[in-house]
């Protein structure tokens, strides 16, 4: 295969915020985008002002959907340890198989 199989993407331009400082003169609401990869599969996180959105996005022609579940359950399982450590997580501390 290719040296690189899969794509993570961390997006992080203030478009709403822009949008609603601005005085314009049309209104922009439930603005939406969507991209499109050749990768199969791909991370895309997004932070706006209600959270942080994670989504995974696969080509299901490639991988079956219980691999992914297991990849995205492998991924939430190292988020919450980063989050809930209430600190600085060391890389070698964090365990993405169950124990």
């Amino acid at each position: 295969g290719d040296l690189f199989d899969s794509l993570f993407v961390f997006e992080n331009y203030p478009v709403s915020k822009t949008l609603s400082e601005t005085s314009w003169s049309i209104t922009f609401e439930d603005i939406q985008a969507s991209e499109h990869t050749n990768y199969p599969l791909d991370i895309t996180i997004v932070a706006d002002k209600d959270g942080i959105l994670i989504k995974f996005n696969y080509n299901a022609g490639l991988l079956a959907s219980g691999y992914v579940s297991a990849m995205l359950g492998h991924f939430h399982r190292a988020i919450r340890q980063i989050v809930g450590s209430g600190q600085q997580a060391k890389i070698s501390e964090i365990t993405i198989l169950g124990g």
